[in-house]
This record gives structure tokens, sequence and C-alpha cells, in this order.
């Protein structure tokens, strides 16, 4: 049976867009550009994954406004939200076991600091 494609947007926090670091980089353009990708998969119904990064203290603690998923990107309560306390999101957390849920055999992720969480996600994603 062929599995399914899978959207899995990575850290799109408030924290990137008004943190006390300020804006990322072009932070407008490359949340423009995850919008247009949540906006497609949901058109032909590909499953979307949301991680979510969470510290014991800081800017990413649960609860604070910066911890909050940018409310842009508006999770539907069909989309799965999946919180990590390392750059892996495989790593102690119900990602993988979402992803065999909704039986995916292809990821495309896109998402915020491409190199601490997108990269070692995806090095653990081909690994798996």
């Amino acid at each position: 049976m062929k599995g399914k494609t899978v959207l899995v947007a990575i850290d799109v926090q408030n924290v990137m867009f008004f943190g006390e670091d300020g804006m990322v980089y072009n932070g407008d353009k490359v949340l423009d550009n995850i919008l247009k990708l949540l906006s497609k998969a949901r058109e032909s119904k590909t499953p979307i994954i949301f991680i979510q990064h969470t510290d014991k203290e800081g800017e990413l603690k649960r609860g604070m406004k910066t911890w909050e998923l940018n409310e842009k990107l508006s999770p539907r309560k069909e989309e799965a939200i999946v919180e990590k306390t390392s750059w892996d999101a495989f790593y102690n957390t119900k990602f993988e076991e979402e992803l065999r849920r909704i039986n995916a055999d292809k990821i495309v992720f896109c998402g915020m600091q491409t190199e601490f969480c997108l990269d070692t996600t995806c090095r653990s994603a081909y690994s798996r």
C-alpha cells in the first residue's frame, strides 16, 4: 500500500518574529512561503504536522507568547502539533508515531532555523 506525503512545519513560532533577538532574516518572506505551502497542502488534503520547540525556561517555555505557533499558521484540529525539546523532532517525541499513523512515506519539511532543527530533523529522518 502506497503511503502519503506529509508537510512538516518546524518551529514556526512567535519567537522567530518578535523574540529578544528580533526577527529572523527575511522572516516575512519565509513565513509567506510557508503559508503558501500550507495552503497547497490543505487544498490537496495533504496531512500537516507542526513541530513546536519547548524549553523549561526562557522564550520557548510552554505558555509564553513567544513559544506559541505563529497565529497565521492557524493549525486545524486534524493537524497534529508535536512538541520537542531538542533539535531533533524525532527525539523523545510522538513525531514518528504521527508519521506512522498517517502512513507517510514522503516528508516535505519547511520551517525556521535551517541550520539547527530543520537540518537535524532531516538527517534523523534520512537515517530512519
